[in-house]
């Protein structure tokens, strides 16, 4: 799917629904704004709006059931339960704690090796100082550059449909969004009724192609809650995001996967190889390649599971310095008859292709197709000493840029072998690989692939709200925990008037301390949203300039 594809595709869904809307408003007496769905009681009321390219859904009906939750779980025979759940979400709180610090300093290292590269791109430009003492903070920041393992990946990489991952994957990934919001908003509302904390409303809302959920508690009954308990509901939502996500990989991690092939219409043959799935029409791997056959080998290297893992595909076609070690016998009057593809001078296309010998003493031009298409073909060897006299152990030069893909039409046909003459890359970029092929023709071959790619991002989505919620920003759950965390840590009298008026007695005096100690307090959580919002803005606009200058 192309970018304007995409954008055709949701500029479309938003006109529709402006067109719904004005056309249940127009046949409406009354103002479609707020819409009442619901035929219960007034306490009980779902509303819709709609205001440019945000819609909104606000309901109130799942409040009765809260309160009955919430009810049950104070009762003196569900004490145990209440225990557990105390228990459970006190854990919570420890695990927002060090999520929080995770996150901050994760938020650090990625603004800290963000800006070294940075550094680094604009230097490479010619950008240089003027002065003394730029010049020595240059040469000091260029040491810690220099010591930055740039080989290493980011530690962070932006999910972005249509420039880091396809277009046509923003379906699943609003999907997974949306689930781990609604699995952190439980969290909050389960939390919430253990503390016998009334929920006011719940809701979801769409804003351009962004979904969100939510559920509202009063002000007024959040601030009542001790330090304490204010920091179980507040961090229960990321908590429940947290054990979420340990669910999914303990799922992917244990074989339960592997049970789906007993059950459904597809087979893992992920010890055969790797099944096409897809291939780009506009690659000559799509006249050679067809759905559906299966990959068992790259060069030499088996694709069948656990011989290779399952980011072998990735590592071997993107990693540079790929080299065999096993090569082909062949006779020394082969590579005799001519070597000018060899030279690095040569620039007119050939048929042939340079072969060069295992211990690096000969080199000739050899017609690549006879040797390497054969899966049984001529003598292999790993050194001179397997061959013949008369023959030399030879391999492809790494500047013939030849890898052959071992393609098994079927579990029950022969093998054959494609010969690809080019970048490694392109073939990673072109073919799509999985590991589930149908039992059936009927079965879509595709299935499988999306509910792979749907884990995936479930996975990433769930774990990123668990960091990112934590995070000390105004709005985000951060920013609430780290105040119960503050007024946990710097107690203060919750009886204002008491104090105010023994202030008053005592010319002000006995006030002070915690006045005082409410300023600091303050201060301390200001101080965390103003360092926090600062990285954030600092390392998105970093991060942007990275992906202008290249």
């Amino acid at each position: 799917m192309s970018l304007w594809r995409g954008f055709f595709l949701l500029a479309t869904f938003w006109c529709l629904v402006h067109i719904i809307h004005h056309f249940k408003q127009s046949k409406s007496s009354s103002s479609l704004l707020p819409l009442q769905l619901s035929s219960r009681t007034r306490t009980s009321t779902t509303n819709i709006s709609l205001h440019s390219l945000q819609l909104k859904i606000f309901t109130t009906r799942w409040n009765s059931r809260h309160d009955e939750l919430s009810s049950a779980l104070s009762r003196r025979g569900n004490k145990t339960l209440s225990a557990a759940l105390r228990w459970f979400y006190d854990l919570g709180s420890v695990s927002g704690a060090i999520g929080m610090l995770v996150a901050l300093a994760g938020l650090l290292w990625i603004f800290v090796t963000s800006g070294l590269t940075l550094f680094n791109k604009i230097s490479a430009h010619g950008i240089d100082s003027s002065s003394h003492g730029q010049t020595l903070l240059k040469r000091t920041l260029e040491t810690l550059a220099d010591n930055t393992p740039n080989s290493h990946p980011p530690l962070v990489t932006a999910i972005i449909p249509g420039i880091t991952v396809p277009l046509s994957h923003l379906p699943l990934i609003i999907c997974a969004v949306f689930l781990s919001q609604i699995i952190h908003e439980l969290g909050h509302a389960l939390a919430a009724a253990r503390e016998s904390l009334p929920m006011t409303a719940a809701g979801a809302s769409f804003t351009i192609c962004f979904p969100a959920a939510f559920v509202t508690f009063p002000t007024v009954g959040m601030k009542a809650l001790s330090p304490q308990a204010r920091s179980r509901v507040t961090a229960a939502g990321a908590f429940h995001n947290l054990v979420f996500w340990c669910f999914l990989v303990v799922v992917l991690r244990s074989g339960v996967a592997n049970l789906a092939s007993y059950v459904s219409g597809y087979r893992n043959v992920s010890d055969l190889g790797k099944v096409v799935v897809d291939v780009d029409q506009d690659s000559p791997l799509s006249l050679h390649l067809t759905k559906g056959v299966i990959i068992t080998r790259l060069d030499d290297n088996s694709l069948a599971f656990p011989r290779a893992s399952d980011s072998f595909w990735t590592e071997y076609l993107t990693s540079p310095g790929r080299k065999s070690s096993i090569g082909w016998c062949i006779p020394r009057t082969f590579l005799e008859k001519s070597d000018s593809c060899c030279s690095p001078a040569t620039l007119t296309s050939s048929p042939l292709a340079c072969f060069v010998s295992m211990d690096g003493t000969e080199h000739g031009c050899i017609d690549p197709v006879p040797v390497l298409t054969k899966p049984r073909g001529r003598g292999r060897c790993t050194s001179q000493e397997d061959c013949s006299p008369d023959s030399s152990c030879v391999a492809p030069d790494k500047t013939a840029q030849l890898l052959r893909l071992t393609v098994q039409p079927s579990v029950s046909e022969d093998e054959t072998v494609v010969l690809w003459n080019g970048p490694p890359r392109e073939i990673w970029e072109a073919v799509i690989v999985g590991n589930w092929l149908p039992r059936a023709p009927l079965f879509p071959l595709w299935i499988p692939f999306v509910v792979q790619d749907f884990w995936e991002y479930l996975t990433m989505a769930t774990l990123s709200l668990y960091f990112f919620n934590l995070l000390p920003i105004p709005h985000l759950d951060g920013s609430e925990l780290l105040q119960s965390f503050v007024d946990l840590a710097f107690p203060t009298q919750r009886d204002g008037f008491i104090y105010d008026v023994e202030a008053l007695e005592s010319d002000g005096g006995d006030y002070e301390g915690p006045r005082k100690r409410r300023r600091w307090k303050a201060l301390i959580v200001k101080c965390f949203h103003v360092i926090t919002t600062v990285l954030v803005a600092s390392c998105i606009l970093i991060t942007l300039l990275n992906s202008m200058i290249s």
